[in-house]
């Protein structure tokens, strides 16, 4: 009977630590989303001032737009991992990875490290948020 108690007392730390850990998540989340909106921002400012030098796509610069205008708070208060906020947003963020991607090999070639170290910030920064939402994504039923 003892080890059935600590088997549910374990059971119910780690639940608590997960949920502990899935807030963090999403103040991270949160967090990266709008240091994001700021580095993309900058860089957006960069590159429409040398758009002719660069061959920046208005795919991109629309993106960099859709981002800075994605309200979050509508992630956080549905409760469907797979809804079409969550799943319009995951495909906007991959979008702009493969985007600042693209800009990264062509700032590597035209030799511009300030405009590059922006970019590839940015992806970096991208790519954390993606990570952050994968995670917000799991089921709760499943946690």
């Amino acid at each position: 009977m003892i080890n059935y108690f600590f088997v549910f007392i374990q059971f119910t730390k780690s639940m608590f630590v997960l949920e502990l850990d899935k807030n963090a998540i999403s103040s991270e989340f949160i967090f990266r989303h709008e240091e994001n909106i700021k580095l993309l921002n900058n860089l957006q400012k960069e590159l429409i001032s040398k758009k002719n030098k660069y061959e920046v796509t208005n795919e991109l610069l629309n993106n960099i737009e859709k981002h800075t205008n994605t309200n979050t708070d509508i992630l956080f208060v549905n409760s469907e991992p797979e809804s079409n906020e969550v799943l319009q947003l995951k495909e906007l963020l991959n979008s702009l990875v493969l985007n600042l991607s693209k800009l990264c090999k062509n700032l590597q070639t035209q030799k511009d490290e300030d405009l590059l170290n922006l970019a590839k910030n940015a992806q970096d920064g991208i790519s954390k948020e993606i990570s952050a939402l994968e995670v917000l994504s799991i089921p709760q039923d499943l946690l």
